[in-house]
């Protein structure tokens, strides 16, 4: 009787599933370390956004408008 003998078949399920995670895992993660370096760039370079939202922010705790100032808080 022939009885396989992989890899697969020594492992547990545990095991199996940890390690499609792990290689989902590696080539999921270069796509996001470009995508972070872009935004991390972007928000780096051209500080004027951030900056109008602290604004905004202060603007609208000043005008006791807390629906927008909390919205606006998110943002940041």
């Amino acid at each position: 009787m022939l009885i396989v003998t992989g890899f697969i078949a020594g492992s547990s399920p545990t095991g199996f599933l940890g390690g499609i995670v792990y290689l989902a895992y590696l080539s999921i993660k270069p796509i996001f370390m470009l995508l972070w370096a872009d935004a991390n760039l972007y928000e780096g370079t051209h500080h004027m956004p951030l900056i109008k939202l602290c604004e905004a922010v202060y603007m609208y705790r000043h005008e006791e408008d807390l629906v927008n100032e909390e919205s606006t808080y998110r943002m940041i």
